[in-house]
């Protein structure tokens, strides 16, 4: 995440469960509540590789709005 976002979160787990929520505040103030969740996982490890790959899609284009 860049620097000059800022997120609140509370991330969860159990075996094959994984989920992660909060609020994203945007360098000009925009706030975004987000909410991941992945079940049936064959491990967790999966379901953290998804979220850096969802995560990486959303910061991309928040920042294209930024500008």
């Amino acid at each position: 995440m860049p620097p000059t976002f800022r997120f609140a979160h509370k991330t969860g787990d159990l075996p094959g469960v994984l989920h992660d929520v909060g609020f994203l505040y945007t360098p000009k103030g925009k706030l975004y509540d987000i909410a991941i969740m992945c079940s049936g996982l064959a491990d967790n490890i999966q379901g953290l590789r998804f979220f850096n790959a969802a995560g990486a899609m959303l910061f991309a284009e928040m920042e294209k709005q930024e500008e």
